[in-house]
């Protein structure tokens, strides 16, 4: 390492760095090359021009850089966050790159209006809209969307609500699958009743929806409101199906995202399981090409600080099998894209080391597979 050649305004500009939180890039000709945060600006760079550090993107980063800019922040989770963003939009070479084979779709339902609707959509934005997903298995996805048309009637159309008069209702509401909503048949409050109960749905809590729907079902059937009663009942046996369908069950682990880890050379492969209600909700991996020296839980932090945003249903803890790099400052960035608190934590025993086990077990299978195409292309 002592006879790399590093551009000499690079060392100077490195003594210069303040001792406080912020991010720094290398450039090349302009070129961000690579992104980082740190808690101490200064320290951390000082790392980068260390003689002992033999990692090869280090190596690569400072003998190809021609450049060094900072910008300093309040702490190192709003750091973390700056970061977060400038990686998505400038993709350097050598930051961890997150692969995937094809995209997968999300559930979008459209909060912000009058009447929210439901559409699939394949990337988020911050628009005030709730995200489900990503939904890897598309029979699934089509099978939610059912539900969501038949049994709470959300609608998929991009109408403006409500329509002028003698305006005719759409097919829709001719086949039962609106409540006539572009004519007024349904208030906007009771429309998010509905809305509020497909939320619940969509982000597993099945308990909470079935008891809330059968509270309602008594209230109706004791106000003799019999038709809405018989809905409601009808609701709960789709839902159930639905539900039994999808099941597969975890004793105690209510609502987590179980995330492990297979690597093989320079490739790695990520697997996360969503669980809901002590159910599988989802599954979903990614991939990861990897340039240096990267400890697992340094693959793992990317990979959660990446995939995770404030639309998305973040769960309230996060299992993963080995300990996540600065696991302080991502719980910090999580809990505040939440609005509320989330843990990550590295179980050892039980039935919760028994998921992560299952997850690591698919991390291989979709490793070896990933391998296997790789080779024939």
């Amino acid at each position: 390492m002592s006879c790399r050649k590093i551009e000499p305004s690079l060392l100077e500009k490195a003594t210069r760095l303040p001792a406080v939180p912020g991010i720094y890039q290398f450039r090349v000709k302009d070129e961000i090359i690579y992104i980082g945060k740190a808690k101490v600006l200064k320290e951390r760079i000082r790392a980068y021009f260390n003689p002992s550090n033999q990692d090869p993107k280090v190596n690569a980063i400072v003998t190809h850089a021609d450049d060094l800019i900072w910008i300093v922040t309040d702490s190192e989770v709003e750091a973390l966050i700056l970061e977060n963003t400038l990686i998505k939009k400038h993709k350097p070479k050598y930051n961890i790159d997150l692969k995937e084979n094809k995209r997968y779709p999300f559930i979008k339902v459209t909060l912000l209006e009058s009447f929210p609707r439901m559409e699939v959509v394949w990337t988020i934005e911050k628009d005030g809209a709730r995200y489900f997903g990503p939904y890897v298995d598309h029979g699934g996805m089509q099978r939610v969307l059912r539900i969501l048309e038949s049994v709470f009637q959300l609608r998929n159309c991009k109408t403006s609500l409500p329509l002028p008069e003698g305006k005719r209702p759409c097919l829709n509401f001719q086949i039962a699958k609106c409540q006539g909503l572009c004519f007024g048949r349904i208030s906007s409050a009771d429309y998010r009743e509905r809305v509020k109960n497909a939320l619940l749905f969509l982000s597993g809590k099945n308990r909470e929806l079935l008891a809330t729907l059968e509270k309602e079902m008594r209230a109706a059937s004791s106000a003799q409101q019999f038709e809405e009663a018989a809905r409601l009942r009808d609701q709960m046996s789709a839902l159930q199906g639905l539900i039994h369908k999808q099941r597969m069950t975890f004793g105690d682990i209510p609502d987590r995202d179980i995330i492990s880890l297979a690597r093989e050379g320079r490739e790695c492969c990520v697997a996360l399981f969503q669980v809901r209600d002590k159910a599988v909700i989802g599954r979903y991996h990614a991939f990861l090409s990897l340039f240096g020296n990267e400890t697992d839980g340094e693959l793992i932090a990317s990979f959660i600080q990446s995939h995770y945003q404030a639309e998305m249903d973040i769960p309230h803890e996060i299992m993963t099998d080995v300990a996540v790099s600065e696991s302080d400052v991502l719980e910090s960035y999580l809990s505040k894209e939440a609005e509320r608190r989330v843990r990550l934590c590295v179980p050892q025993k039980g039935e919760k080391a028994r998921l992560i086990e299952l997850v690591r077990k698919n991390a291989d299978l979709l490793m070896q597979d990933y391998l296997i195409l790789s080779r024939r292309m």
